[in-house]
């Protein structure tokens, strides 16, 4: 890589060499660094960083998540934003995650064969990668890869349904996703109805900084929209795992019983784990008598889950409209905006780049 400026985070020694014609954030990554960030693509704002020294551009059409108050007061998007200066150093607006102890989660590029493709629910099918084994592919819960689908740019980023093993590395090197059909998409339309099995694909990742922090005092409450459970259910899987002993609660939000997805992950786990519960509910079926379901809408059935959340951290994973509400909800109800994780993905819209059917 050409190196025109150097760059430091604030408040931190983090520093890392970058080029003019490069994303900040993809140059952080590249040296091996973990910047906030979820989308690389404008769109959910998780890499909100101030210039406090040097210069910065971008081209102000594809920074979507970015208010014109921000922009007035001088913040960008480190996934958007080139360098314009030697040096520079910002101030990024989001938690910082735990740095790789080594290179290992550098993103990487690697051809991996689909092994099997099946229907979970009318909308969504599951796809599962295999990597080369001499991949050295490691990644935190939570965390995404980029899914080249032909003709179609940008790449696609889903997230892994599954946490990984003690070594940081995919379970007997596979890579299992949720892929919902979206309308209009022509991506998840072809992961849909042309991927099969023995067809090979391109993956680059690991992408997100999506999870807890390094310590969580207390319960953990973890909200859904859909597909939105994959790194919502990995990271809750992976702390269980790791002994977590507080309470952990799930809730799974979606339209019909048709789309509901994962209930016999939350069995599992809850056998498992006797301070794990869960709960669905439906927004446009009313629950036949004699069913666990709910219904409503989590920003409005959530205060009779749950009353006070002020020692609780959060994770919120789903479309900008769901992660939104519930954040304002979980607010209202006490949570500490420093204790809130959202993953926040767009449907698809091909008049807008974007990362359009990510997650869900």
């Amino acid at each position: 890589m050409r190196t025109d400026a150097r760059i430091r985070v604030e408040g931190t020694d983090l520093t890392f060499d970058a080029a003019s014609d490069q994303p900040v954030l993809d140059s952080a990554l590249d040296a091996g660094i973990r910047l906030p960030h979820n989308c690389r693509g404008g769109i959910c704002g998780t890499c909100r960083a101030s210039v406090v020294s040097g210069t910065l551009e971008a081209d102000s059409s594809v920074q979507y998540a970015l208010t014109q108050r921000e922009r007035e007061n001088g913040v960008w998007l480190l996934c958007q934003a080139r360098p314009t200066a030697s040096d520079v150093v910002v101030r990024v607006h989001a938690p910082l995650p735990p740095q790789p102890k080594a290179a290992d989660a550098r993103p990487q590029t690697f051809l991996c064969e689909t092994v099997a493709t099946r229907p979970i629910t009318p909308r969504v099918r599951e796809l599962v990668f295999a990597l080369p084994k001499t991949a050295g592919f490691v990644f935190k819960a939570g965390m995404h890869v980029e899914i080249a689908v032909p003709g179609i740019e940008p790449p696609r980023t889903y997230s892994m349904l599954d946490a990984p093993g003690p070594d940081g590395k995919p379970v007997d090197g596979l890579l299992r996703f949720l892929i919902a059909r979206q309308a209009p998409g022509a991506a998840s339309a072809w992961l849909h109805e042309t991927l099969r099995p023995g067809m090979v694909s391109s993956l680059t990742g690991p992408f997100g900084t999506f999870g807890l922090p390094e310590r969580v005092p207390g319960p953990i409450l973890g909200l859904a929209g859909g597909t939105g459970i994959a790194p919502v259910l990995a990271v809750v899987e992976e702390a269980l795992s790791a002994g977590f002993s507080a309470p952990v609660t799930l809730v799974l939000s979606v339209r019909d019983r048709d789309e509901i997805l994962a209930m016999d992950a939350f069995s599992r786990i809850a056998r498992r784990h006797e301070n794990f519960a869960w709960k669905v509910t439906l927004t446009r079926e009313q629950p036949p008598p004699g069913t666990r379901f709910g219904t409503g809408r989590i920003p409005d059935m959530l205060h009779r889950v749950h009353g006070q959340l002020a020692h609780h951290t959060v994770l919120i994973a789903g479309t900008p409209g769901f992660v939104d509400a519930c954040e304002a909800c979980v607010q209202a109800l006490g949570a500490a905006p420093d204790r809130i994780a959202v993953d926040s993905f767009l449907p698809a819209d091909p008049a807008t780049p974007q990362q359009g059917e990510s997650i869900a």
